[in-house]
């Protein structure tokens, strides 16, 4: 019996950025930065994909984007949502560490808050909410 053929990499971005990280032997995580692997204009082209994507979502749901006014951009929405917020620190460089001298010559750990903290981990799921607090 013959090994199955592997389709040819199509030219999305999702493929694009995918086979860099293949090649290049990197993961590519839920909470990786792979911003290094994205090319100028790429997020642009990866934010109307996941559209596309979110659409066909919204219609497998029987959901009418095309008439009804309030479904009308939320695939867009959602996939924006996505790229600049949720998984924001993904796409985008890491900023750079700043370290400040300890001029009060504190000996414990300073809080400042509150602090929101959003996770995309797997092991956050709806489930383990109850265990994580």
């Amino acid at each position: 019996m013959d090994a199955p053929v592997k389709p040819p990499e199509s030219a999305d971005p999702v493929s694009l950025i995918r086979s860099r990280l293949r090649k290049a032997g990197r993961r590519f995580h839920a909470n990786d930065n792979i911003a290094a692997f994205l090319e100028p204009g790429e997020l642009d082209a990866l934010l109307l994909e996941v559209e596309g994507k979110l659409k066909g979502v919204l219609e497998s749901l029987v959901i009418d984007t095309d008439s009804d006014h309030n479904t009308h951009e939320t695939a867009r929405r959602v996939a924006k949502m996505y790229l600049t917020e949720v998984f924001r620190g993904r796409y985008l460089p890491p900023p750079s560490v700043t370290g400040f001298p300890n001029a009060a010559s504190l000996g414990r750990l300073m809080i400042v808050g509150p602090i929101t903290v959003r996770s995309a981990c797997s092991h956050h799921s709806a489930r383990s909410w109850a265990a994580c607090g």
